[in-house]
Formats: structure tokens, C-alpha cells, sequence
């Protein structure tokens, strides 16, 4: 059974880098995720900086980037446990 969270990448959370790790409840090391973005501006936002998932643990995932983004990146993510 899938689970569903949704995470905000605040510009805050790059840290002027292109690298962040946010926290999202049900990832795993081996999990399988598939994004949706949340509004046409986060994918608009994301697109333009060319932001990727990169890495996953337990309850992380971290994203990179090409250049830092200057807003905010929401997506919904459905995980599954293969």
C-alpha cells in the first residue's frame, strides 16, 4: 500500500548551496517514489533550476540542484516499499 507526504523545499533550505535533505515520514533506503509536483509554480520553479532527487534513507531524501532555486519547490510524493 502506497503512502502519501507532501514536502516544501524552502529557499532557506539550500543554504545558498544546491544541495538539500529534507525529512519525508515513510522513505526508506529501498523505497520507490514517484513525485508530483503541487502547484504549475513549483514545477515551473523546479524546472528552471533543475532540481532532482539524488539520494534516499531512511525517512530522507536529498535533492539537488543546477543552481539554487529563488522560491519555494512543493511536491507530493507517492512511496512505495518494493
Amino acid at each position: 500500500i502506497p503512502t502519501y507526504q507532501t514536502v516544501t523545499i524552502a529557499v532557506a533550505d539550500w543554504s545558498g548551496g544546491t544541495t538539500c535533505t529534507k525529512t519525508v515520514l515513510g522513505v526508506t533506503a529501498t523505497s520507490y517514489q514517484t513525485y508530483y509536483f503541487a502547484s504549475d509554480a513549483s514545477w515551473l520553479e523546479a524546472g528552471a533550476a533543475k532540481v532532482r532527487p539524488t539520494g534516499q534513507g531512511v525517512n530522507s531524501i536529498t535533492f539537488t540542484a543546477a543552481t539554487t532555486p529563488t522560491a519555494d519547490i512543493s511536491f507530493n510524493i507517492e512511496i512505495k516499499e518494493v
